[in-house]
């Protein structure tokens, strides 16, 4: 995954959030989570690591969609939480996956966008990966001190990140303005010149990806019309 464009990581993502938006029927829905899994082992991301910096997002989503099935049915909850989970899961993917600088260069070079544009856009991607690191940071300070280590377990670090979300927020947006600066003063606005002298271009794995994702949304879409429309899948 590291070795892929980052532009086309870039359209890939939001190709992959409009079709899972538009899931309406169970196959076209396990498709999805086939694809999104499959996503997440090429990305070569050990589980447990991503368990551990994504689980209080995905247990806060599970919590929602959990109580909103008091008002909706149980199926909607199901597929909104499986929606959200695989539209979060493919950004985290591309976050750990691409560099800074290649998230710069694919945010200017995909949608032509100034410099300075794509700089905002980039610190607004990398804020939830920065808010779980510092969550953590704050967690494993407060076991080494002894203040009431919350110890293992998905609900007990669930628990340790409630109690340090608000300070950890905070320190997050100090950080991310500090980001902004550096980048100011690295000159990343020049980003656009050095993309010039050191062009993007395609590989041999980057259509390869564009295949799959080509079969992935022509096999959703066929679902989709064939459910809404016909009624059936022959």
């Amino acid at each position: 995954m590291k070795s892929i464009d980052p532009r086309l990581k870039i359209y890939l993502v939001i190709i992959n959030a409009i079709l899972v938006l538009v899931i309406s029927s169970p196959i076209a829905m396990g498709i999805a989570v086939v694809f999104t899994a499959a996503v997440l082992y090429m990305s070569r991301i050990k589980i447990d690591a991503f368990l551990k910096s994504t689980g209080f997002v995905l247990a806060v989503t599970f919590l929602v969609f959990l109580i909103l099935m008091i008002w909706i049915e149980p199926k909607n909850a199901l597929y909104g939480f499986l929606k959200c989970s695989s539209i979060f899961i493919s950004g985290v993917v591309f976050s750990k996956t691409t560099e800074q600088v290649d998230v710069f260069d694919g945010l200017v070079g995909a949608f032509f966008l100034r410099a300075s544009t794509a700089k905002e856009l980039y610190l607004v991607i990398d804020f939830l990966p920065q808010l779980r690191h510092e969550l953590d940071r704050m967690k494993t300070s407060r076991v080494a001190r002894g203040e009431r280590p919350e110890g293992k377990g998905w609900i007990k670090s669930f628990i340790g990140d409630v109690r340090v979300f608000g300070p950890a927020w905070k320190n997050t947006n100090v950080k991310s303005k500090r980001t902004a600066k550096a980048m100011d003063d690295r000159c990343y606005d020049v980003s656009t010149r050095r993309i010039r002298t050191k062009p993007l271009s395609f590989k041999a794995i980057d259509f390869i990806c564009l295949g799959i994702t080509v079969l992935y949304a022509f096999a959703i879409i066929y679902l989709e019309i064939r459910i809404r429309f016909y009624g059936k899948l022959i």
